[in-house]
């Protein structure tokens, strides 16, 4: 038996239990009941998702029951996730290529990365993940705050996540920066408008 954390926007919400029968999987998910959502638990590995379904209420919680063949999971490590979306609500646009809860808070030395760039972010209340080499750096701002990372501001993506504004900037392995996200996938809209 597998167990994984069911995470939603980045933080553990339940847990996703994974038994092995032969070649098929049993999966039971569960976690605290939420009014007025409806969850769907999606399986994310190596560059493939799989939708497992719609959670059901029972007894103040919710839980998902299912069995399929083991050859249909993802490759890789396994991420247990909730989509909470409405009915017809489009995929979230923002989608950096790791998950939130894969941050980790800024060391003392970071090794990997320039001193200047590290020193900003970490002034900022900044976190980083690697992913496959690149490094990944994001810190809370909102619209309106002073931003700490202003000398980069031409390389940092914004968006929103978990209820809040992130700016995120790209570390290649050759130390070169670059905006993770497109201009369209930013909470500024091409007209310079702010969308949530």
């Amino acid at each position: 038996m597998r167990e994984l954390p069911l995470l939603l926007d980045g933080a553990a919400r339940g847990k996703v239990r994974l038994f092995d029968i032969g070649s098929r999987v049993r999966v039971e998910a569960s976690c605290p009941f939420e009014d007025g959502y409806i969850y769907r638990v999606v399986l994310r590995g190596s560059g493939a998702s799989l939708p497992l379904g719609v959670m059901t209420p029972q007894n103040d919680a919710f839980v998902l029951r299912r069995e399929l063949h083991a050859a249909r999971l993802p490759a890789g490590e396994l991420r247990a996730e909730i989509d909470r979306r409405l009915p017809g609500q489009a995929e979230p646009e923002t989608r950096l290529p790791f998950a939130f809860s894969d941050l980790r808070p800024l060391k003392e030395e970071e090794p990997s990365l320039d001193p200047f760039i590290a020193d900003l972010f970490r002034r900022a209340h900044g976190m980083v993940a690697d992913c496959g080499g690149t490094a990944y750096l994001v810190h809370p701002w909102e619209i309106g705050e002073a931003l700490e990372t202003s000398p980069l501001f031409c390389f940092l993506s914004f968006f929103r996540h978990g209820g809040r504004g992130w700016c995120a900037l790209g570390v290649s392995k050759s130390g070169e920066l670059f905006a993770p996200l497109k201009a369209d996938q930013t909470f500024f809209a091409p007209t310079g408008g702010y969308t949530d």
